[in-house]
Formats: C-alpha cells, structure tokens, sequence
C-alpha cells in the first residue's frame, strides 16, 4: 500500500469514528471563537455547541482548573438541566491550541474538575438534535478534555486529543486556575482592613489624648 492510499485509509477511519461519536464544538469570546453561538442570542465567554448523533445524551463534563461553582455566571444550559463542578481528574493541557489545529497527541496536564451539565428535571439532547452549552468565567481557557453521556449511563463519548481544537472531535477550550489580573487573596484583603483599623483606632486615640490635654 503506498503512502497516499495509506493516508486515505487512514483519514477514512477517523472520518467514520467521528461519525460514529457525539459531537462538542468550542465557541466564546475566551474560546477563541466568534462569540455569536449562544442559546440565548447572547454573547458568552465559553461556549458549547453539543451534538447527539447515535443516542440520546443525559450529561455534559468539561474539564476545567477553575473548581469554585461561583465564579461560573449567565449559565446557558436546556430548561430543567442543572449545572455543577465537580472533582474529576480529567485530561488537559498547558496549552491553548487554536480552533482548527491539530492539539497535542500526549497532553501534559491534569484538570482538577469537571463543569457538569445534566439532565435532571429536563429532556435529554435526543439523537441528530443539537443544543448550546455556556457561561461566563473570567480565568483564561487552555485545551480540555469532554465527555457526553448518553441517556441512562448506556455509554459514553470523549474527546481525542490529537485532533483538532474544538472541531466537535477534538479537545476544547476550559478555564484554567490562573486569573488573567492579578487580585488580592481573601487573607491578604482581611489583613490590610485589620491594618486600616488598627492604625485609625491608633491615632484616633492620640488626637483625644492632646484634647484632653
């Protein structure tokens, strides 16, 4: 076999196992994407367009390094779905691969949590629908892995990494830990209130003193 039928059949089997799977594309503004894919005709920094092809999907899981649920905003998710992070030691990367290139085939990484969309209350994504997973998170993104989950826990779908950044077969873009500004830690902003307080009360207490005197 020469080496152009050789590329052939090789293209020929990840085209049919890329079919064979569900698929998650990356969008947002942070994603490196256009932004204008939303559920709700609104912007969002991270963005998810999900596609069932062979079954019905009852969860979504994107790695994330970013575990605190608060600093997660405008969640774009299916009425009766719920949103969670969760601790997942998922694949990631250092790196942020462009949409459309090809993503490390080892990635290097390990995410500390998972972003998780599930069913709940709601109806699954059914197979050959499609739906818009976001939300906003000021952390800078880097390439993640995911993981639909088809109805009933039957099986499941993830990326592969090697494969192109957010094309629906390879990783996506994830928040990462780091804050893309600098900012005070909690006990550092506690600890320069109690400095504050301490030195009014200080010459609070010299001002009365020559006062009275």
């Amino acid at each position: 076999m020469n080496r152009m039928l050789l590329s052939m059949f090789v293209i020929g089997i990840v085209s049919s196992t890329a079919l064979a799977q569900h698929a998650i594309q990356c969008d947002g503004t942070e994603s490196t994407g256009s932004g204008a894919v939303s559920c709700d005709a609104n912007t969002r920094l991270y963005a998810y367009p999900v596609t069932a092809v062979a079954s019905d999907i009852e969860t979504i899981q994107i790695g994330t390094d970013d575990c605190q649920a608060f600093n997660y905003t405008n969640i774009c998710m299916p009425a009766g779905w719920t949103f969670n992070v969760i601790p997942n030691s998922s694949t990631c990367d250092t790196v942020k691969t462009a949409h459309g290139d090809p993503t490390n085939g080892t990635p290097s990484d390990t995410c500390g949590c998972a972003i998780q969309f599930t069913k709940g209350g709601g109806t699954p994504i059914a197979a050959g629908a499609s739906f818009i997973f976001g939300f906003d998170n000021s952390k800078p993104s880097h390439d993640v892995s995911w993981k639909a989950v088809d109805l009933g826990g039957a099986g499941s779908t993830s990326e592969m990494f090697g494969m192109p950044s957010g094309n629906g077969v390879g990783p996506v873009h994830g928040p990462t830990k780091a804050s893309p500004i600098p900012t005070v830690s909690e006990w550092g902003m506690a600890a320069m209130v109690l400095l504050v307080l301490v030195t009014g009360t200080v010459v609070f207490r010299r001002l009365s003193a020559r006062r009275l005197a």
